[in-house]
């Protein structure tokens, strides 16, 4: 079900004191002999709904010339990390590449309360973001590529903190963006990108 916290199992399932977190970070995540992982993550809040509205909205923006702004597939996050909040500074937007070449995009932005970190804020944000520059820049040289539920991640970490997880299709790039505290931690942040859904599929 989308949203709910995932289940399933590898074909050789980890021991039961790694299955609360993904495998370590030697290597890039798979091999020829290692099963495909199915993700098992925290406890996350189904974001199914709130997704979907912000999705259904963004699909709806139009450009000055009164095509759809965001003309590729809208994916939306289904799980985020308790408390979090989509919230109206999400958008759709044109975006200037190299070139003079012209590429779209959108943003979910999404609020959680500071006091869920204890770090005296009121608010942290962070992003699920999508856009049809296949080869944006901000998903060059992952540190990690790591293979869940058939699908390729590229992972970027900053000391040990997983500050962006990304995917790419055939036709576009998407990621989640940690806050800027780094406040997530790395189960939540690959639950969220594991959670995306194509809107409308």
């Amino acid at each position: 079900t989308p949203g709910a916290r995932p289940g399933g199992e590898a074909d050789q399932p980890p021991p039961e004191e790694d299955k609360q977190k993904p495998d370590d970070r030697g290597g890039d995540g798979k091999s020829d002999d290692e099963p495909k992982q199915d993700f098992v993550g925290p406890e996350m809040d189904d974001s199914t709904e709130q997704g979907q509205l912000y999705a259904n909205q963004m699909s709806k923006v139009k450009t000055g010339g009164g095509e759809p702004m965001i003309d590729f597939p809208i994916y939306y996050p289904t799980r985020l990390a308790p408390g979090s909040t989509i919230n109206e500074a999400s958008r759709a937007f044109p975006i200037d590449g190299p070139d003079k070449e012209a590429y779209r995009g959108y943003k979910m932005v999404v609020d959680i309360p500071g006091i869920n970190f204890g770090n005296g804020l009121f608010s942290e944000y962070y992003g699920v973001s999508g856009t049809d520059w296949v080869d944006a820049p901000i998903l060059d040289n992952p540190s990690e590529t790591r293979t869940i539920d058939d699908r390729d991640y590229l992972l970027f970490y900053d000391g040990d903190r997983l500050r962006l997880v990304g995917f790419k299709t055939k036709t576009a790039a998407y990621w989640v963006n940690n806050t800027l505290l780094q406040s997530l931690d790395e189960g939540q942040m690959l639950s969220i990108a594991t959670s995306m859904r194509e809107f409308g599929d």
